[in-house]
């Protein structure tokens, strides 16, 4: 099994593998006891190696995506935010939301590709400190997008405070369903020479972490819509820095709801399968 796991970590022929172990255990004789837990552990541990497969995947590719656009924008940063020596809220936000995911992705990509899975305590430790990780990386998303709303709605002090009262529900709510989450997986530990951490037991009911923030940001995004289709309506005449906030913001909203939307997809239909892969 050791061999088969390698190969299918190293090479293109998981699938095919995959489907070769399993015809191979299916024709075992079922009417004996012994052999018939020995092809369920079996089947357990080639479906934990899929997972497996597939999580450390996605981590490699989300670092990817991110270095690919920060070289992209480096630029753009240097010249419009590292220039000049005052300390702004926006300023804070946005190196916040930067890189912060970078460094944990980076960070977590290292450490997945280092540490045995027999180390299930690291792993339990480890997916802790992902989840709770994330706390900050809301906050920020959430701080951008209720000042730009703010700035849209002409600086409405009661739709301020609804949508930090929204926020703050939000982010509490979340982490105590994470925490309950947290709380009852199990680490799988796959042949010698495998790292990383695959988990299972997870709770059914996980993909309602990402229900509150599924609401606040359709809420958000609706708003947004509402206030740009509203000013395009009555032709008002505004400076081009307010269009370009209108305009951006309803991709920006857009785009955060779009990723909350698949996150809350694959955790409900593909829990036991993309879970590790789909952390927050």
């Amino acid at each position: 099994m050791t061999i088969v796991y390698k190969l299918w970590n190293t090479s293109g022929l998981a699938d095919s593998c995959a489907t070769w172990a399993r015809q191979l255990i299916m024709s075992l004789n079922m009417t004996d006891p012994f052999i018939s837990a020995v092809q369920q552990e079996t089947l357990n541990l080639i479906q934990s190696g899929n997972h497996y497969f597939i999580t450390r995947v996605m981590w490699m590719v989300s670092l990817t995506m991110m270095t690919y656009d920060y070289g992209l924008t480096i630029e753009d940063e240097i010249q419009f935010v590292w220039h000049g020596n005052r300390i702004a809220l926006s300023r804070i936000l946005f190196l916040a939301n930067r890189y912060w995911p970078m460094a944990n992705l980076i960070i977590n990509n290292i450490l997945l590709a280092t540490v045995a899975t027999s180390h299930t305590r690291f792993c339990r430790v480890w997916f802790n400190a992902v989840a709770y990780s994330a706390f900050p990386i809301h906050v920020s998303i959430g701080t951008i997008q209720i000042l730009r709303l703010h700035a849209m709605y002409s600086r409405n002090r009661m739709l301020l405070f609804v949508m930090c009262t929204l926020l703050a529900l939000d982010l509490g709510v979340g982490t105590v369903i994470i925490g309950i989450v947290a709380y009852n997986i199990r680490p799988v530990v796959l042949p010698p020479g495998f790292t990383g951490c695959v988990l299972s037991h997870i709770a059914p009911y996980a993909w309602v972490y990402w229900l509150p923030m599924l609401i606040m940001e359709s809420l958000l995004f609706v708003l947004s819509v509402v206030k740009s289709l509203d000013s395009m309506q009555n032709n008002m005449k505004m400076p081009h820095i307010m269009s370009v906030l209108f305009r951006d913001s309803v991709f920006y909203f857009a785009g955060v709801l779009g990723s909350i939307v698949l996150n809350f997809v694959v955790w409900n239909v593909a829990r036991t399968t993309l879970f590790s892969a789909f952390l927050p």
